[in-house]
């Protein structure tokens, strides 16, 4: 089976004006072959080169999944294949540092076969090889999620077990090469996607947001060492919620994201006021199941972008933009519209 495998550039600039109900940018077609490419993350840094990093997969075999980075710094993108061994490599996150310097975290399986989370950064002009092991122990681990500031690389990760899950926080100085110690935040029933996520912000502090309970009553929890140490600071969400994830703005507002597990619409809150926001939907009612929002960003004037897909047919299918600011949201912008149902997404 060939899969395509398309990134969605979005080259113009975003202001607060009014934008065309339909965005018509550019799609950029970056490999097309007889692997399944999918789960890729992208992001661009402060010197606007463009960053990915997917994992690709020959026919239905899991242990020819392998993680290959991208970027496009010389023009044009150039791939580097990350992992090349025979066990099962996926669900790979980056970050840049200060420098620029690149960071990826990804699961593999270790020599137990038990899946582990890895790191590797570019820093001394190549990637570490082999990885760091960041986990160990007799527990699969399943959809790590990473963030780094000035010397130290931040993971949140769930258990992936028979019974009750965990979701947990770890860290690692990679300037000094020491490993932190384990954190349990709590229970948590690992799904198919990126349910925990963590950032940084100005001040080094760390905010992590997970999916905790199981996959049909899920709830939102935050957590953040804003005051020295690990804490839980309740959000105010009473609803059972899915794929929470979190942005941290240029003047270290906090915005969450996560869709209604009854609504199936996308709410949005923030701690602008010193305090969360009351949850605001930021799509309309029938706009089909919004997900795989895994990109969203907030900038200077606070104005927050969301991109999200839809792939099923009560709704328009394709991949959508809304952003806004202080309560005011825009329209979902149609980027691509799937008129034929030929990528491979989620609900």
């Amino acid at each position: 089976m060939k899969i395509l495998y398309i990134i969605l550039l979005l080259t113009a600039a975003l202001s607060s004006a009014a934008i065309a109900q339909v965005l018509p940018f550019p799609l950029d077609t970056l490999l097309y072959d007889d692997h399944f490419n999918y789960r890729a993350m992208t992001a661009y840094d402060a010197a606007g080169t463009l960053h990915i990093v997917h994992t690709r997969q020959f026919d239905t075999q899991s242990a020819t999944r392998e993680i290959y980075y991208w970027n496009d710094a010389g023009g044009t993108f150039q791939s580097l294949q990350l992992t090349n061994n025979a066990v099962d490599d996926n669900y790979a996150t980056l970050d840049f540092d200060a420098a620029g310097n690149v960071h990826i975290c990804f699961e593999a399986r270790d020599a137990a076969n038990l899946f582990q989370v890895y790191y590797t950064n570019n820093i001394g002009g190549s990637f570490i090889d082999p990885p760091v092991q960041i986990t160990s122990g007799g527990l699969n681990k399943a959809t790590p999620f990473m963030a780094v500031n000035d010397s130290v690389a931040h993971f949140v990760y769930y258990t992936f077990v028979t019974g009750t899950d965990n979701v947990y926080y770890k860290n690692y100085n990679y300037a000094a090469a020491i490993l932190g110690s384990e954190v349990t935040l709590g229970p948590g029933e690992a799904s198919s996607e990126n349910d925990a996520q963590v950032d940084t912000d100005r001040q080094g502090k760390v905010h992590i947001v997970f999916r905790g309970n199981n996959l049909g009553d899920g709830v939102l929890r935050y957590f953040s060492d804003v005051g020295g140490t690990l804490q839980e600071v309740p959000t105010g969400v009473g609803v059972f919620v899915e794929y929470p994830a979190l942005v941290i703005a240029p003047d270290d507002v906090l915005h969450i994201v996560y869709r209604d597990l009854n609504d199936r619409r996308l709410y949005t809150l923030n701690n602008a006021g010193g305090s969360f926001s009351a949850p605001l939907a930021i799509v309309p009612p029938n706009s089909g199941r919004p997900s795989f929002y895994r990109n969203i960003a907030a900038d200077s004037t606070g104005r927050l972008y969301v991109t999200y897909q839809n792939s099923i047919s009560s709704a328009p299918r394709g991949f959508f933009l809304v952003h806004g600011k202080d309560g005011n949201f825009s329209d979902p912008q149609l980027v691509f519209e799937d008129t034929t149902g030929a990528y491979v997404t989620r609900v």
